[in-house]
């Protein structure tokens, strides 16, 4: 499986960077020094196409070159570069560059473009790739957003942070107990993506998602007695799969599972156990689901009683 193609995610980690806040010139810059800078700009990306990283590396700046080192170096079949910005007298420029990239989560796979912008600076005549420092954070709140959901490091920076971040939702059916047991929380909220995906990508992290599956989503018990009733979850993919069984806060209701990993074709088994608490009450419908991750994923199951 390779998240890290994600269009957002990999436009942050191909270019750790945003624009420095500079005033932007508008008058046309002196002759040859566009060209210059665009001479500049094509080896370093054409070196994320080739897969020869050292070539990028001689056209960072000295004051980035750590930074470029612990980056990740995601594989581009193209790009194009589409706009320019010089700044600071024509020192500095803002280049916004359209990378064509394969978007991939197991087996399956679909073409994807994204833009990532990228910050050059001009020194002793040369054109040189950098992270401006006014810009020391190289992701933006929607990029930190996407990490977080999958769970991954900043590099530099250490673990994601634990609050989830403004702006994603990952809203549990009524009555749920909130908050994430085991601290999995899903890889995207369900039923959504990060702004940019293309249709492509979208249909197949729900072709993803729809590959995990319960086998029922409704079990029966009766109020008056102890019971139990059991749901499968099965893992069709072809890679494996994180779950986490939630439920409404339900007094005498306790819902487990046996498995929290599964391999491909594997199942795990929900056991849904239940106690009479108090006088014989026929309690409301339970609603219970299970988390899936990498897909981010929610199974909703309902408990009903008699």
């Amino acid at each position: 499986m390779n998240l890290q193609r994600f269009p957002l995610l990999l436009a942050a980690c191909a270019s750790l960077v945003a624009a420095q806040s500079q005033p932007a010139v508008t008058a046309p810059p002196p002759p040859g020094v566009e060209e210059a800078l665009r001479e500049r700009v094509r080896p370093f990306f054409q070196a994320y196409v080739d897969g020869k990283f050292r070539k990028a590396y001689d056209i960072v700046a000295d004051d980035s070159k750590d930074a470029y080192l612990t980056a990740n170096k995601p594989h581009y079949n193209g790009f194009e570069i589409l706009k320019i910005v010089f700044s600071d007298d024509y020192t500095k420029a803002a280049v916004t560059t359209e990378i064509h990239s394969t978007f991939t989560l197991f087996t399956l796979s679909a073409p994807e473009k994204g833009t990532v912008e990228s910050s050059w600076k001009s020194v002793d005549g040369q054109w040189y790739w950098y992270i401006p420092p006014s810009e020391p954070d190289p992701f933006t709140p929607a990029q930190r957003a996407i990490m977080k959901r999958l769970n991954m490091s900043f590099p530099g920076r250490g673990p994601a942070p634990g609050a989830a971040p403004p702006g994603v939702s990952a809203a549990l059916p009524p009555g749920m107990t909130p908050g994430m047991p085991s601290g999995l929380p899903p890889g995207f909220p369900n039923g959504t993506l990060p702004g940019g995906s293309s249709a492509a990508a979208r249909d197949l992290v729900r072709k993803l998602r729809s590959q995990v599956k319960l086998d029922k989503d409704t079990v029966e018990l009766r109020a008056d007695q102890p019971g139990k009733a059991v749901v499968m979850v099965k893992n069709t993919m072809l890679g494996p799969a994180q779950i986490v069984v939630t439920a409404a806060s339900t007094p005498g209701l306790a819902v487990t599972s046996d498995k929290t990993e599964l391999a491909a074709d594997e199942s795990a088994t929900i056991t849904i156990a239940w106690t009479p608490v108090g006088p014989h009450v026929v309690p409301p419908p339970a609603s219970c689901g299970v988390w899936v991750r990498p897909t981010g994923a929610f199974l909703p199951f309902t408990v009903t009683f008699r």
